[in-house]
């Protein structure tokens, strides 16, 4: 069985409870972030990136990490679970992540975005490692060194404001909630017991149209990254 190795802890925001007392302005276009306000949580803020900015610090982020941020930024997965994520995680034709801790299991829907970034990531590995994600040495990443070294100067030279790692994952919520998705898809994808911490951290995104997990999402991201070409 290919069990989960988180490399470190789980970020305090993701076990505990959280509430928000000011919802976020409801999107008015399909540009994720476009209006949102940043929501206390636990002594820290919901601050996703807009869609611009992501791609604006895709662009800037040195080539060996690309990969790396592109799945965090579409698969909302915590760092210690990139970094602790494995092949044998992988299952390509179904397009699924699938993260077996020692008393719970998640699947994560993988959109074309990142199975070709997964794959690429494979491929280009020259050395043999147990991670998808490694080091020149084959040993997983430091999560914490990634964000010292990589995201905040990334996010300097990209021109976005100062914020944490765990951004990523807000905006990988939000981009679902505005692509419609289900919410109860949305909160499995999160590894959120139910919707009630979709409800405090993105209420103004919650919707209530219901859509085949991951498709909308789709649509969106094809959408959003032609507008580029």
């Amino acid at each position: 069985m290919c069990i989960h190795e988180s490399n470190g802890f789980l970020l305090s925001e993701d076990l505990t409870k959280t509430n928000s007392s000011e919802a976020g302005n409801r999107y008015k276009s399909m540009t994720p972030g476009r209006s949102i306000r940043s929501l206390k949580m636990a002594g820290r803020q919901v601050d996703p990136l807009l869609f611009s900015e992501v791609k604006s610090f895709l662009a800037n982020v040195p080539s060996r990490y690309r990969n790396y941020f592109i799945v965090a930024f579409f698969t909302g997965m915590r760092s210690s679970e990139l970094t602790g994520l494995k092949p044998c995680h992988l299952d390509f034709d179904r397009r699924e992540i699938t993260l077996s801790f020692k008393s719970d299991q998640r699947i994560i829907h993988m959109s074309s975005l990142v199975v070709h970034a997964l794959q690429d990531e494979l491929d280009q590995s020259e050395v043999e490692s147990a991670f998808v994600f490694h080091n020149t040495k084959g040993k997983s990443l430091n999560y914490l060194n990634v964000a010292r070294r990589i995201w905040y100067p990334t996010l300097e030279k990209a021109g976005i404001s100062k914020r944490h790692q765990h951004q990523t994952r807000h905006t990988t919520a939000t981009i679902w909630l505005i692509a419609r998705e289900n919410p109860a898809w949305v909160s499995q994808q999160m590894g959120y017991m139910n919707t009630d911490r979709l409800s405090s951290n993105y209420p103004g995104h919650m919707s209530a149209l219901v859509h085949k997990g991951g498709t909308a999402t789709e649509q969106l991201l094809l959408t959003l990254f032609r507008k580029e070409q």
